[in-house]
This record gives structure tokens, C-alpha cells and sequence, in this order.
């Protein structure tokens, strides 16, 4: 199954994605291996939505070597982007997931109402428990003393 299936070729395909709340854009940048842009190259990309909807994406020339997808989020969740060069035998997948909402990220700043309540402290649960005695097993004790006077009961027999 290994030697069947396509591994992913990115040598000289460089990407850098932005998102917003409408569009997903990944910039790509194809160099040759000696690090030369690459201009005309006929990139095929389409994407695979949660549904599995499959759809074809338009990547266009911005500049020498420099190319852009400009993928519309709509309403899915998760998007996975094919990218492939067929002329140079190189392909990308690039996944995207929807983030949280807002009241979510752990990130954002802390509500007033939340900031206001007094903090907890591990000194302030302790100061109201009364102290309780306990007794402590000396069972290991008695074991060094054993083993100490096999010891000397040993060492008083060679003597």
C-alpha cells in the first residue's frame, strides 16, 4: 500500500496562509533548486470540505514565482487544499479548521465580573483547619534495630 500511494513533494513550494472570517489565502512561492522564482506554472488545487465536497480553487500569478488561492470558508468547519504542479511532479495539502468562537479563547481578556472575585490562595483554605495528631508507624525503625543487632550478634560471635 506504501509504494502505491503519492508522497507529498514540497521541495521549492513554499506556502504562507492568512485567514479571516470569510476567506482562506494561501500564498505560494515555487522556486527552482538552485532558488530562482518559477513564473507559468499551471497549478490544479481544489478542495475537500467536511461533506466531502469537492471543489476547484483558482490559484493566479501575483508575481515572479509568487502565487495566490483564494479559498471562500462559506459555512464549512474543516477544508483540506490539494495544490499540485504537474509539470514539476510537486504537491501540498494544507488543512484548515475553523476556530472557536470567541467567548471560547482562553486568550481573550477576562470579563470584569470575573476579574472582580477575590483570588483563592492555597495560605486562605488552610488558616480555618484545625491541626489533627497523628501517629506515625515505626515499623522501619524496628527493622534497622533488628537488622543492627543481627549485626552485632554476628560480629560478637567472630570476636
Amino acid at each position: 500500500m506504501r509504494g502505491i500511494i503519492r508522497r507529498e513533494s514540497t521541495e521549492g513550494l513554499h506556502l504562507q496562509q492568512t485567514q479571516d472570517e470569510n476567506q482562506w489565502q494561501v500564498d505560494i512561492t515555487r522556486l527552482d533548486p538552485s532558488g530562482n522564482p518559477i513564473s507559468g506554472v499551471a497549478f490544479e488545487a481544489q478542495t475537500v470540505d467536511e461533506r466531502e465536497r469537492v471543489a476547484p480553487v483558482v490559484v493566479e500569478e501575483v508575481g515572479l514565482g509568487r502565487y495566490r488561492a483564494v479559498v471562500p470558508l462559506g459555512e464549512a468547519q474543516t477544508l483540506s487544499l490539494r495544490l499540485d504542479d504537474r509539470d514539476h511532479d510537486k504537491r501540498a495539502v494544507l488543512h484548515f479548521n475553523k476556530p472557536y468562537p470567541a467567548e471560547y479563547n482562553l486568550a481573550s481578556q477576562v470579563a470584569p465580573p470575573l476579574a472582580d472575585l477575590p483570588r483563592l490562595s492555597a495560605a486562605a483554605i488552610r488558616e480555618d483547619i484545625i491541626p489533627v495528631k497523628t501517629r506515625k508507624p515505626i515499623h522501619h525503625l524496628c527493622y534497622l534495630l533488628a537488622l543492627g543487632a543481627m549485626l552485632a550478634g554476628l560480629l560478637m560471635r567472630r570476636v
